[in-house]
């Protein structure tokens, strides 16, 4: 998974993971609120958090891009005041 340009992440799961948990996984590792951010496969924005990542036709090896939310964008101003973050 990239964040930005320049950030690469790699989550190994099992493809029973639903949708939902793997945005949790994601979310600690990069401390930001899973609402803040979608993901996206070939092109699309994943959708159904509780469906399962095989569900979704991800398997081994898939590449997901992160975009953030909207809500993201209207919160940025207090996340950067409160947690004093560096987002862009």
């Amino acid at each position: 998974m990239k964040e930005g340009k320049s950030v690469e992440h790699q989550f190994d799961v099992p493809p029973g993971t639903t949708l939902g948990q793997l945005k949790d996984l994601i979310a600690t590792k990069i401390q930001l609120d899973a609402a803040y951010f979608d993901l996206i496969s070939k092109g699309k924005k994943l959708t159904g958090d509780d469906a399962s990542l095989a569900q979704l036709g991800l398997r081994y090896g898939s590449k997901l891009a992160l975009t953030k939310t909207a809500e993201f964008y209207e919160d940025k101003p207090t996340l950067v005041h409160l947690h004093g973050l560096s987002v862009g």
